[in-house]
């Protein structure tokens, strides 16, 4: 029995972040340093950028196909270790499966419907941006020497009653070095007893505010095709990604679309045999079925063959 190069690429785990790479070049990273000698990418042509993508501990297979339903195409490995990643429609398969085609064991057609996984509302929480330039401004009552700003800043400054002053760092800079200290964790300025803001002073404050990463993606199709497959109540499944790597909008949409991509529809596989050569991974394949009411495509993920007779092999 053997399988085909596939199972290769499944060797190892992939723990690695992208960010605005193109396909071709997150594709030849990943054979260079995850793939033993061997596989090519001549066949990848895939130009479009990612702005970030992060594979936490998968195999290699996983992470060809998470870049694959960002662009809608699909991959598979020939028999000479050249990776194709293309378009799926340019790969069709040499056969259909049909009741009276005889090109497949009859008897070993299974088909799977699972919707255990659905996830149609994707909530992505990530880490934080940085927002346009911000200023704010609250009124001094005479008592306080620490105020509370409403956000974590970059490039801080701050004013009194018009007065530029000068912002150290709390905990470490001296405070009689400077007319104020910033902590950046607390979101606090503090004053020197001695420099408590007179009563009605305003004090004004600005910078580049950190802003938390909060995403949330729905797919409205799927939601109604769920709410038309089960009729019970809204048809919605929901599902939170914590992320806090992911640092921009940009980035927690495209997370929030790979996971709808991978689980927004029931997820529908299965397996034959076929005494028909030809078949690899990659390949697209229609299966027509009046016997079981089915009429769809399937991308084949995996071929293993064996031998049925000294001239002859059957695949899986």
């Amino acid at each position: 029995e053997c399988s085909d190069f596939t199972r290769l690429l499944d060797q190892h785990l992939v723990a690695e972040t992208y960010e605005n790479q193109t396909i071709d070049q997150i594709i030849a990273d990943l054979v260079a340093n995850w793939l033993p000698s061997g596989f090519t990418t001549t066949q990848v042509d895939a130009s479009v950028t990612v702005d970030y993508i992060q594979f936490k501990y998968e195999p290699v297979s996983d992470c060809l196909r998470q870049l694959a339903d960002i662009v809608g195409y699909d991959y598979f490995v020939d028999y000479d270790k050249d990776i194709y990643f293309k378009s799926p429609n340019a790969n069709p398969a040499p056969i259909d499966i049909t009741d009276t085609s005889g090109t497949y064991v009859h008897d070993s057609l299974v088909i799977r419907r699972d919707n255990s996984q659905l996830r149609n509302s994707i909530l992505v929480r990530g880490g934080e941006y940085e927002g346009t330039q911000f200023t704010a401004s609250v009124r001094a009552d005479g008592r306080q020497i620490a105020f509370n700003l409403p956000y974590k800043y970059h490039d801080f400054a701050a004013t009194l009653t018009g007065h530029r002053l000068t912002i150290g760092v709390d905990y470490l800079d001296d405070p009689n070095s400077y007319d104020a200290l910033y902590n950046f964790n607390e979101k606090l300025l503090r004053f020197k007893e001695s420099d408590r803001p007179n009563q009605n002073a305003t004090l004004s404050f600005s910078g580049k505010p950190l802003l938390p990463v909060v995403v949330r993606v729905r797919d409205s199709v799927a939601i109604a095709d769920t709410l038309s497959a089960e009729g019970q109540a809204d048809g919605t499944y929901e599902y939170l990604v914590v992320d806090k790597s992911i640092n921009t909008q940009v980035a927690a949409r495209e997370r929030a679309a790979a996971e709808m991509r991978t689980y927004g529809e029931t997820l529908s596989e299965g397996e034959f045999e076929t005494e028909t050569s030809g078949l690899r991974a990659g390949m697209k394949i229609r299966i027509d079925s009046d016997l079981r009411g089915l009429d769809e495509y399937f991308i084949i993920n995996r071929v293993s063959s064996k031998m049925k007779s000294t001239s002859g092999m059957i695949y899986k």
